[in-house]
């Protein structure tokens, strides 16, 4: 028999009494996902002669069974048929964005075409930004351009090189290899059209735009999505253009798209807004993510937390407790307490701000660190009191080698957008104070006291009671679809309880996703996913209707006066929408993303309308949008910690949803976390809708991006009275003329 032929040769399938692992961090690698190759068994020696650190970094606890397993430092992966294939050394990988890149696969696409001699492929970094940078060696004057084109076939985007320059030779240095200090700069970026600003406006928004987004230089023509922009970075740029004294709005760039577009909305920020730089206190009406918290099946209110771990070499105590202060001081809403369904914001003097605890871990051994972090965390995560407060704790595990610090704080009071505002706080805080410096937080936003009074305001206004026969319709909607109790599990009911799950996807898709697939249907991001999740639970149900409660950051702009980029507090939005499902794929994106257009308000008035309290659905999914290390912990200091940081949720505390999934890209990567009521799931159903999901997203990503053709649809041109097919007919007319 004759084999396929092979891009690469396999390293074999493990030997007898030997058992291989590809682990990404603790997960386990799909096929064709790399990962570090570790290896278990009767083989493996039981340490490093005298170098105990490095035993304790390699020989780890078995996640998976008994005894040790050792972490190679390979980078592998599994191929169809069970053998494992070599991808390299993790240390000698670059990561650049999110994304590991193998800088010798760029060389080798480079050498293969034809008249290239020689090649090589370094990081360069500008404005501490790095950036990919190839050189080559030709006997013949090479098109740098139409390289670029030819390698573009072969290599995934994050890994084309940001600048293609030919040289005469590539100079080594004794050992063989590449003297990068003899390789001359590149001047100019190929294959691209840079247009720089013309004006101040412009040039304010480039420099925003680069700094938001990581970029080195940002053309006023190019698309904020290409750029991988989303909702909540928009809310940062503007974040960020209020601090130099300007206003513009997420609508202005979400609608306006590129910089030059987006600078005919731009102002000065002259209008009156209501900004409250003094102390928040007393009573502020519950909003209505707040009064939803209350409706759920809560048996401790106590107990529903977020969290995150960072870490330095070593925490300066007294920079640390500073900066923990005056952000409890500066954000009102981290002061609040609860009482009978109530909430107040106590004073700075009042409110005990924040409680940290400290942990010596210095005699722990390496492999039961995480065990004995958990527990800490655990308790550190059960032991809010919501009347008493502070709703914020901290506990530090300190040692010899580095610090971990782990952050938790009441959900009542912090969502997703609020973290990212504390950590950048806790990040240039804890610089200034070591610096020796006073701590100087950002000028505040409009309060979360003001923001409930607008709500409140909001909900009487015509334009939500307007909206009073869109929510009927909807309503009426959600009651007829229903996953029943098709799907329970195979072995009879189990004890409730949410389980957690985890779905990865490829890297190169999640850049295919966030880069160039929103452009053949001029979609966002949210709509693919939700295309993917809806015809995913079609071919579950074989339900047209499916009904599926989104989550957005409820950040939108409901009166100009009332700015809250920078205000910490529960804004998360919550509201029903139904999917049509046809099982065609070009008809089911048009249909989900033109459903997604007609909600009214982004959702807001769903809550506010007392007539839809107690509309909920089975299932629930939240796109947390893109989030990198450099997002917010840009500091040298204090970095994202791989630690674990205990259970946000208490063990009998329930959502209104029994199927719940949440979306976000971690430095470079889509990851899903799904969280399902083990009662009414069973194991097989959940395996089957990762699958299907996965391969559904995958395979709209590939539609999306397999030719350059645009569509436009009924949103796009503002003729919202046409149906798609009679906007197809116009625009095959238009063909013609």
């Amino acid at each position: 028999k004759c084999e396929a032929v092979r891009d690469s040769i396999p390293i074999g399938k493990p030997i007898p009494n030997t058992k291989v692992y590809i682990l990404n961090g603790t997960d386990l690698c799909g096929i064709g996902m790399p990962g570090e190759l570790c290896i278990a068994g009767a083989g493996i020696a039981r340490g490093y002669l005298k170098r105990t650190e490095l035993t304790h970094e390699r020989f780890i606890d078995n996640p998976y069974g008994m005894g040790k397993i050792y972490r190679s430092g390979d980078l592998a992966r599994w191929l169809p048929d069970g053998n494992i294939e070599y991808l390299g050394r993790i240390d000698e990988q670059v990561k650049i964005r999110g994304y590991r890149i193998e800088l010798g696969e760029i060389d080798s696409v480079l050498k293969s075409l034809d008249k290239i001699k020689d090649a090589v492929t370094i990081i360069r970094e500008q404005n501490n930004e790095k950036f990919l940078c190839s050189y080559i060696v030709s006997d013949m004057k090479q098109n740098t351009d139409l390289i670029r084109e030819k390698i573009k076939n072969t290599l995934p985007e994050y890994m084309m090189p940001s600048f293609i320059m030919q040289v005469e030779s590539i100079a080594l240095n004794r050992n063989g290899k590449v003297n990068k200090e003899l390789l001359p700069e590149i001047q100019s970026v190929s294959g691209e059209d840079y247009v720089p600003p013309q004006n101040e406006d412009e040039k304010v928004l480039c420099q925003t735009f680069e700094e938001i987004l990581s970029l080195d230089k940002v053309s006023v023509n190019v698309d904020f999505f290409e750029l991988g922009g989303d909702s909540i970075k928009a809310i940062r740029i503007i974040s960020k253009l209020k601090d130099l004294g300007y206003r513009v709005s997420v609508k202005d760039i979400m609608l306006g798209r590129s910089i030059r577009n987006i600078s005919k909305y731009i102002k000065k920020d002259n209008a009156v807004i209501l900004q409250e730089d003094g102390e928040v206190t007393g009573e502020v009406k519950l909003t209505p993510i707040q009064k939803i918290f209350y409706q759920w099946e809560l048996s401790n209110l106590n107990h529903l937390n977020q969290s995150v771990m960072v870490k330095t070499q070593h925490f300066d105590r007294e920079a640390l407790k500073a900066v923990l202060g005056e952000i409890a001081i500066h954000h009102d809403m981290l002061r609040a307490v609860f009482c009978n369904g109530r909430q107040y914001v106590l004073s700075a003097k009042e409110s005990s701000l924040y409680e940290l605890e400290e942990y010596d871990v210095s005699h722990i051994p390496f492999e039961k660190l995480q065990v004995y972090i958990n527990e800490k965390c655990n308790i550190i995560q059960g032991s809010f009191n919501l009347e008493k407060g502070p709703l914020i704790k901290g506990v530090l595990f300190s040692n010899n080698e580095e610090e971990h610090l782990m952050l938790c704080i009441h959900h009542l009071v912090v969502d997703g957008v609020s973290w990212r505002i504390i950590l950048d706080d806790l990040n240039n805080g804890y610089k200034q104070y070591i610096s020796g410096h006073k701590i100087k937080l950002p000028p505040k936003s409009a309060s979360y006291k003001s923001w409930s009074d607008k709500l409140e305001q909001y909900s009487q206004s015509q334009e939500i009671l307007s909206q009073l026969e869109y929510w009927n319709n909807v309503k009426n909607q959600v009651e007829k679809f229903s996953l029943g109790e098709r799907f329970l599990p195979s072995e009879g009911r189990r004890q409730r309880d949410l389980i957690k799950e985890t779905l990865y996807i490829d890297r190169e898709f999640t850049y295919k996703l966030t880069r160039s697939a929103w452009r053949k249907y001029n979609t966002e991001i949210n709509d693919l996913l939700l295309t993917a999740l809806g015809c995913t639970l079609y071919k579950a149900t074989h339900s047209e209707s499916i009904a599926i409660t989104l989550e957005s950051h409820g950040r939108h702009e409901i009166d100009s006066s009332v700015q809250i980029e920078r205000t910490v507090g529960w804004f998360t939005n919550i509201y029903p929408v139904v999917l049509v499902i046809s099982g065609d794929l070009k008809k089911d994106i048009i249909s989900v993303k033109e459903t997604l257009r007609k909600v009214p308000g982004n959702g807001i008035g769903f809550g506010l309308i007392k007539e839809m309290e107690g509309v909920k659905t089975e299932v629930s999914f939240n796109y947390l949008g893109e989030i990198n290390e450099s997002d917010t912990l840009s500091s040298v200091e204090i970095k994202s910690s791989e630690y674990t940081t205990g259970k946000d949720r208490g063990r009998d505390n329930y959502f209104d949803n029994s199927l719940l999934i949440d979306g976000q890209i971690v430095n470079g990567n889509l990851v899903f976390e799904i969280l399902y009521d083990c009662s009414k799931y069973g194991n097989e159903f959940i395996a089957g809708i990762k699958k299907e999901f996965k391969g559904t997203l995958e395979e709209i990503i590939l539609h999306c991006t397999e030719n350059d053709e645009v569509i436009k649809t009924v949103s796009d041109v503002g003729a919202e009275s046409l149906e798609d097919f009679e906007l197809d007919e116009l625009s095959k007319l238009m063909d013609l003329l």
